[in-house]
């Protein structure tokens, strides 16, 4: 936890350079998995959770874990580009 309040630190204090940001960005996408409900991911692109069930049900995405999880990483290649 430790390491995330240092980078925390950096970003508050504009300390964080290109290629650090770059390589983080790029460990975090390959290596971590994160689940987001329905709500979640309405909430985070901001938009109804009409919307975020229909992406989900048009595009191949994983069982959702437990009926109510999906895989964020691949919701967000799911997503329309529109939405960036």
């Amino acid at each position: 936890m430790e390491i995330l309040d240092f980078l925390r630190y950096k970003v508050e204090n504009d300390k964080l350079t290109l290629s650090e940001t770059e390589f983080i960005a790029k460990t975090i996408e390959s290596n971590l998995n994160l689940y987001g409900s329905i709500d979640d991911l309405a909430k985070f692109y901001k938009k109804p959770k009409t919307n975020i069930r229909v992406v989900i049900c048009r595009n191949v995405l994983a069982k959702p874990l437990r009926l109510v999880l999906y895989p964020f990483k691949a919701f967000r290649k799911a997503r329309p580009k529109k939405w960036e």
